[in-house]
């Protein structure tokens, strides 16, 4: 319903009420994935174009990309640390070792497109302050690729819920700033504090991308791999006598996974590492629980694996006389097939959620004390669908009981709609069945 127009100092005002009369208050729990289009909302925009958007955008930034002797002396320093030399290195090592002095090096704050300014603050100021946002990292990172001679562009991307554009060009909906290089077809963040140079941060792979120097419709980050991210785990679980138990686990994460933990483990002191890792094994806070780390990678170099491997100690982990017990690892990480029944509590009906694709796979050896009979072990479990598999394995080798878990997640991302969901809810149920089963003693 439009309001009567009003007209004052040579400006026109239009106010439009809208009102929805059909409104159904959403019961959806997952949010990972927003459709603008069709959610209850207003969009309102005065860009008639998404190359409206990016002209504007840079239309700002650009006078900001200036080859200053600083800049230039930079690059060449990062480069000499670096044990890299302009001259004879190729364009992929000089492109890496500037992605990843300015992803380490110059701290992310401030707002990014859509709220506040959309021009970046001067190179000067960001160097001094070894601060920036989106679009100050961005500006940084083209400067110090143009000074060796690598050509890139700045992009523009939803960096939230948006996995698609919205019919309306809304300038909030592409929130962030990101690097392109067209020679090497590579996207890079920096903001994303250790994701390493090869790959992208999983909130925007796959997602519609703005590039801000010849428009082209239909760009997209690409995709990460379902074989991408991945995990291994092994460790040996001996139960004492008294009911306690003791052992050890190595673990080995790959893509996704090794990033975040690497992420996490940059920021901890060796106070919150201890804490990280024994807190859950002192449950009672007596202190008889506990676990340390024996052994890790330094997590500082951007990689995409990551491996620790911990010592733990769990009192009362046997009750005395007859019982049961699950058979599972005493030890949660980020792929284990553990998570995967989580899914079964998935929301029913929700048209599109994020989802990204993996494989895990962890072997635990139980050590029976003398005097504790085992009297029946877990059924083997296999289950296989179109995109999921899943196989436990129980074996049993005199007083050992070797348990083998896998899982193989094809989905290939970044969005599942309700079909893929069933399947991983009925995979999930599954899974949990397997987990729920449990090993009789007395």
């Amino acid at each position: 319903e439009e309001v009567p127009v009003a007209a004052a100092a040579g400006r026109k005002a239009v106010s439009i009420r809208c009102t929805n009369k059909d409104y159904k208050r959403p019961t959806r729990r997952d949010w990972s994935v927003r459709d603008y289009d069709s959610e209850a909302g207003i969009l309102i925009s005065s860009h008639p174009s998404y190359a409206s958007i990016t002209d504007a955008y840079w239309a700002g930034a650009k006078p900001k990309l200036i080859e200053s002797p600083r800049v230039k002396e930079l690059a060449i320093k990062i480069l000499q640390d670096q044990k890299l030399v302009s001259a004879t290195a190729d364009k992929r090592s000089i492109a890496r070792a500037l992605y990843e002095w300015v992803s380490l090096n110059i701290g992310y704050a401030g707002n990014c497109v859509g709220v506040g300014t959309h021009v970046p603050r001067d190179i000067d100021w960001i160097l001094d302050n070894k601060l920036g946002d989106c679009k100050d990292h961005a500006l940084l990172l083209q400067a110090l690729l143009k000074a060796q001679g690598i050509e890139s562009q700045q992009a523009l991307v939803n960096a939230s819920h948006g996995f698609g554009l919205a019919r309306i060009p809304v300038v909030g909906l592409v929130n962030h700033v990101m690097n392109y290089i067209p020679s090497l077809d590579l996207f890079l963040d920096s903001t994303a504090t250790g994701t390493p140079f090869d790959t992208v941060p999983l909130s925007i792979a796959g997602k519609p991308v703005l590039l801000t120097d010849g428009f082209v419709e239909g760009k997209k980050v690409p995709m990460l791999k379902p074989d991408f991210n991945w995990q291994k785990t092994k460790g040996t679980v001996t139960i004492k006598a008294d009911g306690s138990a003791s052992g050890d686990f190595t673990v080995n994460l790959g893509g996704t996974f090794a990033v975040s933990y690497r992420d996490s483990w940059r920021e901890m002191t060796p106070d919150m590492e201890k804490r990280f890792i024994s807190d859950p094994y002192d449950r009672d806070g007596s202190g008889k629980g506990w676990a340390k780390i024996v052994k890790r990678d330094d997590p500082k170099p951007m990689l995409t694996t990551f491996s620790y491997q911990i010592q733990f100690n769990l009192p009362d982990f046997l009750q005395s006389g007859a019982g049961a017990i699950s058979l599972f690892a005493p030890i949660m990480t980020p792929g284990s097939p553990v998570l995967l029944a989580a899914s079964s509590q998935a929301d029913a009906g929700t048209p599109l959620i994020s989802c990204m694709g993996g494989r895990g796979s962890e072997e635990v050896t139980f050590v029976f004390p003398k005097g504790r009979q085992i009297l029946a072990v877990p059924s083997n479990v296999s289950v296989k669908t179109a995109l999921l598999r899943y196989e436990a394995k129980y074996k049993r080798v005199g007083n050992k009981i070797v348990v083998t878990r896998s899982y193989v997640d094809n989905t290939l991302g970044p969005t599942c709609g309700e079909a893929i969901q069933k399947e991983y809810r009925d995979m999930a149920k599954r899974v949990e069945t397997d987990l729920r089963a449990q090993l009789l003693y007395r």
